[in-house]
């Protein structure tokens, strides 16, 4: 490589490019909502005829919702009009789709445990000062309001 400018040009007008490009394109034909669900796509050779698109989604409900068959049916109409307007993009020659759950939400979950274990409580200073008239006639109530009280006095 010569320099920086030269490789910018190379990835921009590259191979690699032109694929995620077209990903791209084919993920913009779904609504936001959707699009929000899957994580990733790419397209998968099982044999030399046999394409199949791997779709990952972001969690299990998302499996569920993209799994019904009205879902199901408009993943495959968009992606056969998708092929129709590009023959010659990776999607072409794609037979079947598959769902799967990404394990990123695994990842984060185990991130967010790690979080809420380290997290410490804020300190809260008390405001009151415990001096307040104890009108309970019920002897429970005004144990319970005095243990409140002294409570209070030792969080000063």
């Amino acid at each position: 490589m010569k320099n920086l400018k030269t490789a910018i040009k190379h990835f921009i007008n590259g191979p690699f490019n032109d694929k995620w490009q077209d990903k791209e394109r084919f993920l913009n034909c779904f609504l936001a909502e959707k699009r929000a669900l899957i994580d990733f796509i790419y397209v998968k050779k099982e044999n030399d005829t046999k394409k199949v698109l791997m779709v990952a989604l972001t969690h299990p409900f998302a499996k569920k919702e993209f799994q019904l068959d009205s879902n199901m049916n408009m993943f495959k109409k968009t992606l056969k009009i998708y092929q129709n307007i590009h023959p010659d993009s990776i999607f072409e020659g794609v037979d079947e789709i598959k769902f799967f759950v990404s394990k990123k939400i695994k990842i984060m979950k185990k991130r967010r445990e790690k979080i809420v274990k380290n997290f410490r409580a804020p300190v809260y200073v008390e405001k009151s000062k415990g001096k307040f008239k104890n009108n309970a006639i019920n002897p429970e109530l005004h144990t319970l309001f005095e243990n409140l009280r002294k409570k209070i006095i030792a969080n000063r």
